[in-house]
């Protein structure tokens, strides 16, 4: 017994079938390095803030006075009294300046890695209301765990007093936030690498003062905490985490009997 030969798909079909779109799930994504640069159509958050951060610099270190500057600094900065005083105006106000020099590494980070690159991609990925939650995170809960640490610091014996009163602002609690939450745009392999190098990098800027850093890089790691676990909510809000989760937990069907 013979079987059929199948028949060969005619040429209009071969043609009908080459005209179909690709799947987008087949489809590999572009990512073009102008894509990066903060637009106001693209990334509006992010772009406003660099040019808010970008004019308060030069506003603050170039325009006004020094002793003007330094009395506006002083009133924006979450200092221990600002913060019994006032937080919503030192937490909202410290966001609003960069530490000097500009031209620094870390001032270099901030800006070009930090809230350029990372906050770029996490307000075009998730958008700009989860961007902003991520960086009030940051920002919110590492200014107040190195409150609480600079009280305990100086009556520990640590810290000096004049610390409770020392200039305290700029965007890095909020930034190390949201370069953590990069993790869920690097390959496994790397993320280890990043989360590790950017600690590291953290430590070595320490003074250490007993058993205690400074209360800044307290922040900046408290800072990467947050943004870790941010990032893992992130990630299990994902569609497919969630049907991941639930085919997970549901029960397999039970087996019929069909023995006789």
């Amino acid at each position: 017994m013979t079987l059929p030969r199948p028949e060969a798909p005619s040429l209009e079909a071969k043609e009908h079938r080459s005209s179909e779109p690709e799947s987008p799930a087949l489809q590999k994504p572009r990512y073009r390095f102008g894509q990066a640069i903060p637009t106001p159509r693209r990334t509006p958050v992010t772009f406003g803030y660099l040019t808010i951060l970008c004019l308060g610099y030069v506003l603050v270190y170039k325009v006004v006075p020094i002793s003007v500057a330094r009395d506006f600094l002083l009133s924006i900065s979450t200092t221990v009294p600002a913060m019994e005083s006032r937080p919503l105006v030192a937490l909202a106000g410290s966001t609003l300046v960069l530490t000097p020099p500009l031209w620094s590494v870390s001032s270099l980070i901030t800006l070009a890695g930090g809230i350029g690159w990372c906050m770029g991609r996490v307000e075009r990925t998730y958008g700009a209301s989860i961007c902003v939650a991520v960086f009030v995170a940051g920002h919110v809960g590492g200014t107040l765990i190195t409150t609480g640490v600079k009280i305990a610091g100086v009556r520990a014996g640590f810290y000096d007093a004049s610390v409770l009163r020392t200039f305290d602002f700029g965007p890095s609690y909020g930034t190390i936030a949201i370069m953590a939450v990069m993790i869920l745009f690097l390959p496994q392999l790397l993320r280890p690498v990043w989360l590790l190098t950017g600690v590291a990098y953290l430590l070595y800027l320490a003074t250490w003062h007993g058993p205690l850093p400074d209360f800044t890089t307290i922040g900046h790691l408290s800072a990467v905490a947050i943004g870790l676990a941010c990032a893992v909510a992130l990630h299990r809000s994902r569609p497919e985490a969630r049907n991941k989760n639930k085919s997970g937990t549901a029960k397999a069907p039970e087996r019929q009997n069909t023995q006789t």
